[in-house]
């Protein structure tokens, strides 16, 4: 790679005395202040920090070059900034590393000049900024640390507010926001040797030349009564500069003169802000057909606008309007898009805002669907404009290839910059181009030619960017063909809209004499209006807004209001309809912020009644209302509710009902298989449940053994009933297996089979002579493991047994069949062995003693005998049972009924060597429920 000349090669001005003659003034990329606040989340006083380890050094002479150690450089590029750099960085700083890496590989030079203008402003905030030692400090290399010193003291010096506008200059750029570009470049001193940042002023000041000779020309045209060329020359002046507040508002004002319809742009507001979107054909003027699927765009004044917006429905793609000034021949390009792909930049511009506020864009692409302003000024009045997106101008100095000029110029230009788009030759020619253009002619226009306009434009033929047969091409044939190539993108005015966002969610219900509505408020709004007319035409007072509410109605009645869709703002018409806050039947609600609330009106007779809500917002000059959103419900008929239930035994078994109300309609009792509904809750008939089957029309319950249920009256009309009262009934499970029988003096042992489902058990003892029962319950848990024994004195008792109520609050039905047995008198025979009397040296033989205790004295038929029964093997062994021995003695039955008590000598039980042991048993007859009281085992000895 050579030049011409001598010192005209590759690396000609590389060097200490060239290399840093020319240090940028400004970074000139994109979210630069993104990226610095990136910077000191991570504790970095510059970028440079990140591209070296501790200890190591940065070169900054021809590159950016980390020095780790002698004789080892190496160059910062996209690579090593994604390997060793973010390796070494971790995942802290690895967002900052990808975004360094993206601006290396999307422009060479740009890592280079962020990381200058960095150093210069730290060596320029240091009192000592202008020593070597400073620099090196920061981490230069000290063979680069006094030229960096050198030239940083040689660089205009920047303020805060320079700094800040050598900081977002580059955005402002690139957003086309020309008139805040400019006041950025009027706030920066003279660029010197940054050629980058001279180039890019050098395009700010021609943009702003052309648009302010398209102002000027558009202003002379308005003062003539040409509207149409005014808003020709406002539109190829907002093209150019889309913030200029002068450019907007005069082709606004000048093309509504000039077209008195909206246009194709439609905006209606929504609860997520203000949703606009394109529409093919069709003015939207009023007397017009509406086109199908939109709503109308709501405002106080201007022009009425299309109907039937939506955020969801009717998506449309930009159809090409037909243009006033179109001429014949060959159609230019297509319409150039913007990076993203849009074709139309959109501009919000509100009513009563100062011209030095600066003009809003809203993002998005008209040409894909809906876009929606999040950020629209609730309440006041606000015009949309769609401008057709101008290609960015070509850059001078910028380049797309890695030829060898391009190289030189790399080399030559002591920022480090890349050229980007051309060559140094042809940037300077398209600095020339731009600086030589005449007034009032863009060289980057991307509207309309206005009327009358001649040349290239007029025949529709496109200059090539070269020019014809080499010859370079003109400036003003650029702006011809750019004026053809735009000839079908015309600037989309929206007519003016109040953003008042409608209630959402609006449901209205019906019920028993009353009327409900509840809707979302939407953010922002500072209440609402509401409005009830009745059937006869006339509003009907409510109470206030009440705020949590939800329309519920009858459970048959409520449903999202599907009545008139919104229409204009101060819409009065229909009748009775409310516009001042004082009339009659007007509630304005209390509660602040968004969420659900809704109102109650009460005491309203049959007919159909009309709602309608409108939003409050706080405006310029006090509150406003959206134009409203409601639709019509119906009250209709019930029946009188139930009052009372009740419920009582019945003696031949099972229960009888009886309630008072209901009139009008028919009484169903019926059983939830929930909860029930509280009294007098209005209902669907449709989703009651099926009546109890066990009761009939006239209150005769027979509810089957085991029931437990919570019966309700409910009264039924056509398709609407009333929840009425409940009660509780059941009815026991019968008891089976009972038997009784005693264990000692005045108890008895009681078993039966539990019953299933059943947690208690009652068993009742009463006496057979006559006397009050008592009741005893019984728990599951304890009669399964220990059974039953209860008290039940020595004379007969009946004893019944039957499953307890689950339920203390229950109506229980005649127990019929639960389950009795009566217990005999407690008839016992005890029993001793006495020894015998002394006759004179010795004893007589044991005497036996039976005695018979009958309750009342009348033992009963039937008693058993009594046998005594010795041990066996010389009756040491006691016996258990009545065959484990001989038998000494028996008693009859018959013979202690007659006497009552019995005595016998026990005969000797040969061989009577010695004592032994017996025990008495009870043979035959009820010896099962006869009681056999034994004395002490150890007296049971003969001796």
């Amino acid at each position: 790679m050579t030049g011409t000349g001598t010192r005209t090669g590759f690396g000609h001005a590389l060097g200490l005395s060239r290399a840093l003659t020319g240090l940028p003034v400004a970074p000139l990329v994109e979210r630069y202040g993104e990226l610095v606040a990136a910077q000191k989340d991570l504790g970095l006083s510059h970028v440079g920090e990140l591209f070296v380890p501790p200890g190591g050094r940065l070169r900054v002479l021809d590159g950016v070059f980390a020095v780790e150690g002698p004789g080892r450089r190496r160059h910062v590029g996209a690579a090593v900034l994604r390997g060793p750099v973010a390796a070494r960085a971790g995942a802290r700083a690895a967002a900052l590393v990808e975004r360094l890496a993206g601006i290396q590989e999307r422009d060479p030079a740009a890592l280079r000049r962020i990381l200058l203008y960095q150093l210069v402003q730290l060596l320029h905030d240091h009192p000592r900024g202008d020593r070597p030692e400073t620099a090196a400090a920061l981490g230069i290399d000290p063979a680069e640390a006094a030229a960096l010193a050198r030239a940083a003291a040689g660089r205009a010096r920047l303020d805060a507010a320079g700094r800040t506008a050598a900081e977002s200059l580059e955005d402002a750029w690139a957003q086309g926001r020309v008139r805040a570009a400019a006041l950025c470049a009027a706030a920066l001193p003279p660029a010197g040797g940054d050629r980058l940042l001279a180039h890019r002023l050098t395009a700010i000041a021609a943009l702003v030349r052309d648009a302010d000779a398209l102002l000027d020309e558009a202003r002379d045209h308005e003062d003539r009564g040409d509207r149409e060329g005014a808003a020709a020359r406002y539109g190829q002046a907002a093209g150019l500069a889309w913030d200029c507040p002068r450019a907007v508002r005069g082709l606004v004002r000048t093309h509504a003169a000039a077209h008195p319809e909206p246009g194709r742009l439609a905006a209606a507001p929504t609860p997520e802000g203000v949703v606009l979107r394109l529409f093919p054909g069709g003015s939207g003027a009023p007397g017009t057909a509406t086109p199908t699927g939109l709503t109308a765009t709501t405002g106080t004044t201007g022009p009425a606008t299309p109907t039937g917006l939506t955020a969801t429905t009717g998506t449309t793609g930009p159809a090409t309007p037909t243009s006033p000034t179109a001429t014949t021949g060959t159609t230019g390009p297509a319409t150039p898009t913007s990076p993203t792909g849009a074709t139309r930049r959109i501009v919000r511009l509100t009513r009563g805002e100062p011209l030095t506020v600066p003009l809003t864009e809203v993002p998005g692409d008209l040409a894909t669907g809906p876009v929606t302003d999040s950020t629209a000024p609730l309440g006041r009045e606000v015009r949309y404009v769609a401008l057709p997106r101008r290609p960015r101008p070509a850059e001078p100095g910028s380049a797309t290839t890695d030829a060898p000029d391009a190289a030189t110029d790399r080399a030559a230009d002591p920022t480090g910059a890349a050229p980007r788009g051309t060559t140094a030759p042809a940037a300077a020619a398209g600095a020339r181009s731009a600086s030589t253009t005449a007034p009032g002619t863009p060289s980057h226009g991307a509207f309309p030619a206005p009327p009358g306009a001649g040349g290239a434009a007029a025949t529709g033929e496109r200059i090539p960017a070269g020019g014809r047969d080499g010859v370079p091409a003109d400036p003003a044939d650029e702006v011809a063909g750019d004026r053809d190539a735009a000839e079908d993108v015309r600037p989309l005015i929206s007519a003016v809209l109040l953003v008042a966002p409608e209630v959402a969610e609006l449901v209205l219900a019906d019920g028993r004499a009353r009327v409900e509505a509840s809707w979302l408020r939407p953010a922002g709004a500072v209440g609402v209006e509401v409005t009830v007319v009745g059937p006869d035409g006339r509003s009907v007072p409510h109470g206030p807004v009440i705020p949590g509410f939800t329309a519920a109605g009858s459970g048959t009645a409520g449903r999202p209001a599907a009545g008139d869709a919104p229409s204009g703002a101060g819409d009065g018409h229909g009748p009775g309809a409310v516009t001042g806050a004082a009339a009659p039947g007007v509630g304005l609600g209390q509660a602040s912020g968004s969420g659900g609330e809704g109102v109650r009106v009460g005491g309203v007779a049959v007919g159909r009644y009309a709602v309608r809500v409108r939003a409050r917002y706080a405006g310029p000059r006090g509150e406003v209302l959206s134009p409203g959103t409601g639709g019509e419900v119906t009250v209709h008929a019930w029946p009188e509710p139930v009052v009372g239930l009740g419920a009582r035994a019945r003696e031949d078994g099972g229960l009888r009902l009886h309630w008072t109300g209901g009139a009008g309609g028919d009484v169903r009792i019926v059983e939830w298989p929930g909860g029930a509904p509280a009294q007098g809750a209005e209902l669907a008939a449709e989703g009651l449940p099926p009546a109890v089957p066990w009761v009939d029309a006239a209150g005769a319950a027979d509810p089957p053994p085991g029931t437990l249920a919570t019966v309700s009256a409910v009264a039924v009309l056509g398709e609407r009933a009333l929840a009425g009262p409940s009660t509780t009934v059941e009815a026991p499970q019968p008891v089976a297996g009972l038997t009784a029988h005693r264990t000692a003096a005045g108890r008895a042992r009681i078993s039966f089979d539990w019953p299933d489902d059943t947690g208690r058990v009652v068993v009742t003892t009463a006496p057979e002579a006559g006397g009050e029962p008592v009741e005893h319950p019984v728990v599951r848990a304890v009669f399964l493991r220990e059974g039953l024994e209860l008290p039940v004195g020595p004379g007969a008792v009946r004893v019944t047994a039957y499953a307890a109520p689950r339920s203390s609050l229950a109506t229980v039905a005649s127990p019929g069949d639960a389950g009795q047995v009566l217990l005999p008198a407690d008839v016992a025979i005890a029993y001793r062995v006495l020894p015998g009397q002394r006759r004179r040296l010795r004893r007589g033989p044991s005497v036996l003693r039976v005695t018979l205790v009958a309750p009342g004295g009348d033992p009963g038929a039937g008693l058993p005998d009594f046998v005594l029964v010795g041990g066996a093997v010389g009756g040491a062994a006691r016996p258990h049972r009545p065959g484990d021995g001989p038998e000494l003695c028996r008693v009859t039955g018959s013979e202690l009924a007659a006497a009552g008590t019995v005595e016998r000598e026990i005969a000797p039980h040969p061989p009577a060597t010695g004592p032994y042991a017996v025990r008495g048993f009870l043979l035959g007859g009820r010896a099962a429920s006869v009681r056999l009281d034994e004395p002490s085992l150890t007296s049971l000895v003969v001796r």
